[in-house]
């Protein structure tokens, strides 16, 4: 049985929604409200196994609070065609990645590996600066399709996976970029979200982190921090929102 017993809105009165049916955790990864005249920014959602708190994402989508890697890829594969419409506008991040991988003059063949990538949105701005090597991972196997339909990622490799259980071999990248994504990591999945980044990096390679929050205190642990600079993205709708960019380089022991 599902019920939301509250929301968080001036308007009271019993909502229509659908949710997931897969309730990997014996609760929905997603809520769908289908009848939402006007902005609701929380759930609180009884379920058979317990009570819930769901927080707006996109449309009339809601994301369980702490979601696990497998609800989140749960979520993205019901949202993807919306997500990937939605968030053009982050391509302008594409843009402030390759204007920061051509300030080092890096040669165009170095291997990137773009975590969380998603449908790909940021990083066709980096395929069409000329960068050639190029792995997309993301735990939504939709999400990742998208990508795959377009032309300009033919010769791209593709990681469906959580990254924290991808098998990456002996591979050691020069450039790990992960865009608006790091916020799904914390706690101890960032700790070791973080150490395998610099399991993987080369010795020389640059983590590159855009985010709205940056887990600084987090990263020096096994990071120098290189940049820090603020950028400024604009949504479908004129809404601007600031955003940090972090390059780091692997610490080297004293």
């Amino acid at each position: 049985m599902i019920e939301i017993s509250e929301y968080y809105t001036t308007n009271r009165g019993l909502l229509n929604f659908e949710y997931d049916k897969i309730e990997v955790n014996s609760r929905p990864a997603w809520i769908k409200i289908l009848d939402k005249k006007e902005k609701i920014k929380f759930l609180k959602v009884n379920t058979t196994s317990g009570r819930f708190f769901y927080t707006s994402f996109i449309d009339n989508y809601y994301l369980v609070e702490d979601a696990s890697n497998e609800e989140v890829s749960i979520f993205y594969n019901e949202i993807c065609e919306i997500y990937n419409k939605k968030m053009q506008s982050h391509k302008i991040i594409g843009d402030f990645i390759v204007n920061n991988l051509n300030k080092n003059n890096l040669p165009k063949q170095i291997p990137i590996l773009s975590i969380c990538s998603g449908s790909g949105i940021e990083m066709k701005k980096v395929i069409d600066g000329g960068y050639q090597n190029i792995t997309l991972l993301d735990v939504s196997k939709n999400m990742l399709n998208i990508a795959k339909k377009d032309s300009r990622f033919k010769d791209c490799k593709f990681i469906i996976s959580d990254f924290l259980q991808a098998n990456f071999k002996k591979m050691k990248y020069d450039i790990l970029i992960c865009s608006m994504g790091i916020h799904y990591f914390n706690g101890d999945s960032l700790n070791k979200f973080l150490i395998k980044c610099k399991h993987i990096l080369s010795k020389t390679g640059e983590f590159h982190i855009i985010n709205i929050n940056i887990p600084l205190i987090e990263l020096e642990r096994y990071f120098r921090t290189e940049k820090i600079k603020n950028y400024e993205i604009e949504d479908e709708n004129g809404k601007k929102t600031k955003v940090l960019y972090y390059i780091g380089k692997i610490k080297v022991s004293d």
